[in-house]
């Protein structure tokens, strides 16, 4: 452990020195089998948070993690453990790490990522320790979440992203009251060298058909990529706006309304401007663009993303009559994966852009299908499949 990690650890954890506990102490949670929830608060912590990511996703210790914020114990802690100890105003933090254990060592973990440009709380990085497998650790941080979303968050709007990987989470999480909105098919979420890893598992459990159709290799880079799921969860007494909607939106439009038990005459207020904003995870050869150039070229732009290490772009942007004509040229170059609302009540569309091409794409949405993988989210992958037919 460097001095960094020494004095944080000491640092982190007062209680053991006879000092008043963390803030966060309030909301934790020791269940009857003697698993205890809790908020994230030493170094010590940090270093089991990232052992525990690294083991579930099969991740040799020397090979980079795409999300690198995750890679590294002292910027874990930097990031989100070391601001949370100092206050409880969530405005102020990144994210929350939260995380379960037994007999005293981690065995589960899941961090709250923050948005609060557009008020948005979402799950990420949730992993169980494989030695922790059949006690369900994932569904139960999500409950423990909502907990404290239901306590101290209720301004916020939450989403999770789940992949075909992990289908029975997605529907658990739907059954938390977060359904999903929107199906992005072809996101990157294995790494190289964990491909061959999650392939073995994925053909032992399914099959090799099934197998091939929920993790793609990229014959490009050798990544794995998979459908995700995009569930959402409205914060409470949101207003939102009425969009201006293609026809090609309104399908997925109609079915968010329905999932969310959303009435018409909520839809009421001026759209929330949405800021221009691009993510991306190089390594995982995929880009995020919200509220783009309503100028942007999507055969020529994934193009050059591609000739960039970037082989899948999610585009979203308002559902408002001045992005109208993007919509169109994405509805012939991308494939609609979902219109739902931000934080704030503004409508989104969202497109996937994948190199592969959405006739192979359309292929692997069919076997899924077929063998039920989506399960709550069938209904949506239906539309996805018939805005492909319909456009390409």
């Amino acid at each position: 452990m460097s001095q960094l990690q020494q004095s944080a650890y000491q640092e982190s954890q007062p209680w053991r020195n006879g000092i008043t506990p963390t803030p966060w102490r309030v909301h934790e949670l020791v269940t009857i089998d003697g698993i205890r929830f809790r908020v994230a608060e030493s170094m010590a912590d940090a270093i089991a948070i990232r052992s525990t990511i690294r083991e579930a996703w099969g991740i040799n210790d020397s090979a980079p993690y795409f999300y690198s914020q995750f890679d590294n114990t002292e910027t874990i802690y930097r990031t989100y453990i070391a601001p949370s100890l100092e206050t409880v105003d969530i405005r102020q933090l990144p994210g929350l790490c939260l995380v379960a254990e037994a007999r005293n060592e981690i065995i589960a973990t899941m961090t709250l990522v923050f948005d609060h440009q557009y008020k948005l709380v979402e799950y990420g990085r949730g992993a169980a320790h494989p030695k922790a497998q059949g006690l369900d650790l994932v569904t139960r941080m999500i409950a423990y979440c909502n907990t404290m979303l239901n306590t101290s968050f209720r301004a916020y709007s939450l989403v999770a992203d789940c992949t075909t990987l992990i289908r029975s989470l997605a529907d658990k999480v739907s059954k938390q009251g977060i359904p999903p909105v929107a199906l992005h098919p072809s996101s990157f979420v294995v790494q190289q060298s964990c491909v061959p890893y999650w392939r073995n598992i994925l053909i032992d459990k399914m099959g090799i058909d099934m197998a091939m159709a929920v993790m793609v290799e990229s014959p490009l880079t050798g990544l794995g990529r998979f459908a995700t799921t995009y569930h959402l969860s409205l914060s409470r007494n949101l207003t939102l706006s009425a969009p201006a909607l293609s026809s090609s939106q309104k399908p997925f439009y109609d079915y968010t309304m329905r999932t969310l038990a959303i009435e018409r005459n909520q839809c009421v207020a001026t759209p929330v401007a949405v800021k221009p904003h691009m993510s991306q995870l190089v390594a995982a050869g995929t880009r995020t663009l919200t509220a783009s150039d309503v100028g942007l070229d999507p055969s020529s732009y994934l193009n050059t993303a591609v000739a960039e290490g970037i082989e899948t772009v999610i585009v979203r942007l308002p559902c408002t009559a001045q992005y109208r004509p993007l919509s169109q040229r994405l509805d012939q170059h991308g494939i609609l994966s979902g219109v739902y609302p931000n934080g704030y009540g503004t409508w989104l569309a969202s497109y996937t852009l994948a190199a592969e091409g959405a006739t192979q794409v359309r292929h692997n949405l069919q076997t899924l299908i077929r063998r039920e993988a989506f399960r709550s989210a069938l209904p949506l992958a239906r539309l996805v499949v018939n805005h492909i037919d319909t456009h390409h």
